[in-house]
């Protein structure tokens, strides 16, 4: 079971976002004025209006595990890097989607949070190994920089999910890179000759995407 802490939306209003979600193995709940030192394993900070102030004071109330950043609009890079900076592990963007889809994309963000706590992963024939700093690829090591085994693994936990060029870069480096860099894509180029796959794909506009299938 996960306790899930929604912060600035009224989890009991029938019109709420959250109010239909279907999981069974979580437990959703809102902070009010008397939930001091509140524990949770995540927290969901909703956000209706990109230009909403966020009151981050009600944070210091909750002990969580993993923080994320619920919007219904576009949020923008230089904002972007300010909640990843104040520690957020990611944004979820929601504009357009009907219930059924949000639900979806709030647990397979959630899900691939909850992979990077696990020491071992596996994804087809790809296992991460955590602990030891490792991926292997049909049982056999590969040989990987740091940053290539952070590339990767960040893709693999997201898979089959589109990642976007900026997202990575945020991920592996804090900051996006300038738009001439090809810091990034040369990783990717080196991990596709490593790999002698076609599991990471170029969306073009969009950024990657990587799917492996069960057998070769």
């Amino acid at each position: 079971m996960q306790n899930i802490l929604v912060i600035n939306s009224d989890i009991s209003s029938g019109s709420n976002i959250f109010s239909n979600f279907t999981k069974k193995e979580i437990n959703i709940t809102t902070l009010d004025n008397h939930d001091f030192n509140l524990s949770v394993d995540l927290v969901l900070f909703y956000v209706s209006n990109n230009d909403t102030e966020i009151d981050y004071s009600k944070l210091n109330q909750v002990k969580y595990k993993g923080l994320f950043f619920v919007s219904n609009k576009k949020v923008e890079l230089e904002k972007s890097m300010y909640l990843f900076s104040f520690g957020c592990l990611d944004i979820i963007e929601t504009m357009g989607l009907n219930n059924k889809v949000f639900e979806k994309k709030i647990f397979n963000t959630l899900d691939a949070f909850s992979k990077k706590r696990e020491n071992k992963y596996t994804y087809k024939n790809f296992l991460v190994n955590n602990e030891l700093k490792q991926i292997s690829f049909m049982q056999t090591l590969l040989d990987l920089t740091k940053t290539e085994y952070r590339v990767l693994r960040f893709l693999i936990y997201n898979n089959e999910k589109i990642i976007s060029k900026d997202r990575l870069e945020l991920e592996i480096w804090g900051r996006p890179l300038k738009k001439e860099s090809r810091l990034l894509s040369n990783h990717i180029k080196n991990l596709r000759k490593k790999i002698n796959q076609e599991c990471i794909k170029t969306i073009p506009g969009m950024g990657y995407i990587f799917i492996s299938k069960d057998n070769h």
